[in-house]
């Protein structure tokens, strides 16, 4: 068990690293760039510039479903023959960039997880918004529960039978039924959060939404090199349009706090 554990702990760290010293520089310095992120986002929620706390929660729990994708996603390409992908070298920059979503979203997690006890610990309020934010969570998720509801009761209407590929793909466990948790908790609430901000009813630290965004476009280029890699994966596609989600919403949020602060 504990050589097994040693071999994946191995096998993880070189697909991580790679054998490109570019590459090591790159993801060095974007982990560096997490580790600043965080720092700011901190230091803004003790200066009173805290993001929404549902908005914290809902990203982190966002945070784990693509967590759990990436590894899912890594998973099936440790079991892939480099026949199957087209040339060892894709298979080996899959596997690199996988890894590498890996650890980001491991220490997304950590960081946000010290954010939500800093905002407990400065006891900062509920607010309105952070309401706004739970349904429309809430509300993207419904459908989800009204398709299981649907398949449980085997409901044997016309038009549901003709929607037969679309429910199965959206089944609890699947890859795209995790990308919709995605869009349902972190994209659609961070629309939110940038509508709050553009109304004047909520601040974010400047500097902690650019590096944000920095991160943002760095997971997307590595989902799109996924993606690109293994076309036919359904995790691999899961995550890269999570990813672009993600981004999207994320950029939108800048650009309205730059015109605030304008």
């Amino acid at each position: 068990m504990l050589q097994t554990r040693t071999d994946y702990g191995k096998s993880f760290a070189a697909d991580l690293w790679g054998s490109s010293r570019i590459r090591r520089w790159v993801l060095a310095s974007v982990l560096a760039v997490i580790a600043i992120v965080w720092w700011r986002i901190n230091v803004g929620i003790l200066e009173g510039r805290s993001p929404l706390l549902s908005w914290m929660v809902l990203a982190e729990t966002a945070c784990v479903i693509m967590l759990i994708l990436a590894t899912q996603q890594l998973a099936k390409l440790a079991a892939t023959h480099t026949e199957a992908i087209s040339d060892a070298a894709g298979l080996s920059a899959a596997r690199s960039k996988t890894a590498s979503l890996i650890v980001q979203f491991s220490l997304i997690i950590a960081g946000n997880t010290l954010a939500v006890v800093l905002i407990f610990a400065e006891d900062l309020k509920w607010l309105s918004a952070d309401w706004l934010n739970v349904i429309v969570a809430a509300a993207c998720m419904s459908p989800l529960v009204v398709f299981e509801v649907l398949r449980r009761i085997n409901a044997s209407w016309r038009w549901l039978k003709a929607m037969g590929p679309f429910l199965e793909a959206l089944r609890w466990s699947k890859p795209w039924a995790k990308c919709w948790y995605v869009l349902a908790l972190k994209a659609f609430p961070q629309a939110t959060q940038t509508v709050v901000v553009f109304s004047g009813a909520g601040r974010v630290d400047i500097w902690g939404v650019v590096f944000l965004c920095l991160l943002g476009a760095f997971r997307l280029y590595e989902a799109w090199g996924v993606r690109k890699v293994d076309k036919k994966s359904p995790v691999a596609r899961a995550l890269l349009v999570s990813t672009v989600a993600d981004f999207v919403t994320m950029s939108a949020l800048f650009v309205v706090v730059l015109a605030r602060m304008g």
